[in-house]
């Protein structure tokens, strides 16, 4: 039977709570979309008919509802029943519980219509204003994937897609999967079938069709049969600035890095990089489909930053199919892990497995410096938190989201150590593939693999706000050398506690002519005050600096020496990183009062001329 039901005039709030999740992901599982699109060229709406496959839970009583924000539907049946006033709001379609069947598959079939987004979001489409060529994208995270069809759209909902696409024969079509089939279809269209996905998060799911232009090239893996077929694209018009020998330098770095780290290879069976026009964020790591803003298209000769930055977006991406996409957040109060962890692989990648060595610098300048100016304002806020409902997944996406969520990683990295730290996630997507995990499966995970309890740590660097204040302290001894050095440790601001930091001290020592060595010492910090016990007996150092290679996370303190040290000789620490970290800290001893303004801009006048790293003078 036939009906058409347009969505309700009202504006409802579109939204979905964690505790409406929890109670539908307890309901449905093993869910199987068959999603067939009709896309029309120059036509404000687009055509759908899904076929959904699920298992409803033994003993369940009630409705069950799927999310579908659309204009209108044209049919709908439930278990081979035509339901001709169907319950839905405009955008939540309540299933009646008289039509379901508990402890058995239930299949449901939705014909559809509806507008693509204006917004950027959902199902977008753009008109090229240069040769009027249309394209159409999606972008779905955190809950717009049921602008494109009706859905189970949480994260810890996974189901398989199989997808396919109608539409005018000159455009070329993506999906999350690889294309089985392009047969004509109607007076000039292409009718494209996509392979079915393994179980994925719906926000994952992903197209874009027009008529894009690039190339497919291929990119080996150690240990793979076959290689993975990758493919760039952008429109017509940027065609010329498409560059395919980077991205398949940089695709090939990903996939052996973190397949090394994590134990475990790329997890699906190609991959896509589409520029997306008017894409409303940087980029997006749907399953094989990565959207990225036009803005990382290269109109004229890059520069090593330029190039960096582009490595760490695609890094990052990337990084995600393995954390995010290989294993999802059970829900949004986790999205953080999810970004920091791709923030941190990210600069692991770039610094160790790809040209781009020198890229803490930028991690620690352009992220760990936002989230401590974040961190020491009255609006900080703990990095794990509540997510009430999905309205709520973007308010606290700050520079503690990101920057501290990142540098805490790092730090975390660092006190496991790379063998434990690497166990750690390889048994974590061994225990968790094609499923979900929380925070606190992740640090189970950790644990086991290292061996180091993480419950301690947690508590300090997770759930609470505010950064602390890492001094050195050096006793000499009565014979010239370091009697003691300690480590001291202050509350900034933000919460009274004093976390663990596992950090590395730097000791100055002349070198030859007007070289600087540096001699580093690594200790486990506890508590306000730390020996260090394997420096005792060394020479007395030009300076020290208490956080070589940027492992703890927070303020500095500097002693009248390395003040006085750096006033004269800063340029010539060898570490760029240290030398960065130096300006970082002074800098924000001016801030917080303890060194004055006066003697800062001496500081900038005399030493700044001699610094030959760009970056740091930027």
């Amino acid at each position: 039977m036939s009906l058409t039901i347009e969505a309700p005039g009202a504006e409802a709030r579109d939204v979905l709570t964690q505790v409406e999740a929890a109670a539908r992901a307890a309901a449905v599982s093993d869910v199987r979309y068959a999603l067939r699109l009709d896309l029309a060229a120059n036509a404000a709406t687009f055509r759908g008919q899904i076929v959904t496959r699920f298992a409803l839970a033994a003993g369940h009583t009630g409705p069950v509802f799927l999310c579908f924000r659309g204009r209108t539907i044209h049919s709908l049946t439930l278990n081979g029943v035509s339901l001709e006033a169907p319950d839905w709001n405009g955008y939540r379609l309540t299933l009646p519980a008289a039509g379901l069947k508990a402890g058995a598959e239930n299949l449901l079939e939705v014909s559809y219509e509806n507008a693509y987004d204006t917004g950027g979001d959902g199902v977008f489409r753009f008109i090229d204003p240069e040769d009027q060529g249309e394209y159409i994208y999606t972008n779905f995270e955190p809950y717009e994937a049921h602008r494109m069809a009706p859905l189970f759209d949480q994260p810890d909902i996974k189901g398989k897609l199989s997808l396919s696409v109608a539409a005018p024969a000159a455009w070329r079509v993506f999906g999350n999967g690889a294309e089985t089939s392009a047969s004509p279809e109607g007076a000039g269209d292409t009718l494209h079938t996509f392979a079915e996905t393994p179980p994925l998060a719906s926000y994952l799911f992903s197209f874009a069709a027009g008529p894009f232009v690039g190339r497919r090239f291929e990119v080996a893996i150690p240990g793979r049969a076959t290689p993975v077929q990758v493919g760039l694209w952008s429109r017509g018009s940027l065609e010329k600035y498409l560059s395919y020998d980077l991205f398949q330098k940089m695709t090939s770095q990903a996939f052996i890095y973190f397949g090394d780290l994590f134990g475990r290879e790329y997890p699906f069976e190609k991959l896509d990089h589409v520029y997306c026009p008017e894409f409303n964020v940087g980029a997006m790591e749907n399953v094989g489909l990565i959207s990225y803003t036009e803005r990382y298209i290269f109109l004229s000769t890059p520069t090593p930053s330029d190039l960096t930055d582009l490595a760490e977006v695609v890094f990052h991406e990337i990084a995600h199919m393995w954390f995010g996409n290989l294993v999802t957040m059970r829900w949004w109060d986790d999205l953080w892990l999810n970004e920091s962890f791709a923030t941190y692989a990210a600069a692991l990648c770039l610094t160790e497995g790809s040209e781009h060595t020198t890229a803490w610098q930028e991690f620690n300048v352009q992220l760990k410096r936002w989230s401590l100016v974040e961190d020491d304002s009255p609006t900080t806020h703990p990095i794990a938190g509540t997510v009430a409902d999905t309205d709520q997944t973007f308010l606290n996406f700050d520079g503690i989201t990101y920057g501290k969520g990142g540098a805490v990683l790092k730090q975390l990295g660092a006190r496991l150590g790379r063998a434990g730290f690497s166990a750690g996630l390889r048994l974590h997507f061994q225990r968790h593939a094609f499923g979900n995990a929380t925070l606190a499966d992740f640090l189970t995970s950790l644990e086991e693999g290292s061996g180091v309890s993480l419950a301690d740590w947690s508590a300090q660097w997770l759930r609470t706000s505010g950064p602390n204040r890492l001094g050195a302290l050096i006793t000499p001894s009565a014979n010239g050398t370091i009697g003691n050095l300690t480590v001291t440790q202050e509350v900034v601001s933000g919460d009274d506690v004093l976390r663990e930091h596992l950090l590395r001290v730097a000791l100055l020592y002349p070198g030859d002519a007007q070289a600087v060595t540096i001699e580093s010492h690594e200790a486990l910090v506890t508590g306000a005050r730390t020996d260090v016990p394997s420096a005792a007996g060394r020479p007395l150092p030009l300076a020290v600096i208490p956080n070589h290679d940027d492992l703890a996370v927070g303020k500095l303190a500097l002693d009248e020496a390395t003040l006085r040290f750096a006033e004269t000789r800063l340029e010539a620490i060898p570490d760029g990183l240290l030398r960065q970290l130096t300006w970082m800290a002074i800098y924000e001893l001016v801030r917080d009062g303890r060194y004055p303004a006066v003697r800062y801009a001496q500081l900038l006048i005399d030493r700044l001329p001699h610094e030959v790293d760009s970056s740091i003078v930027q």
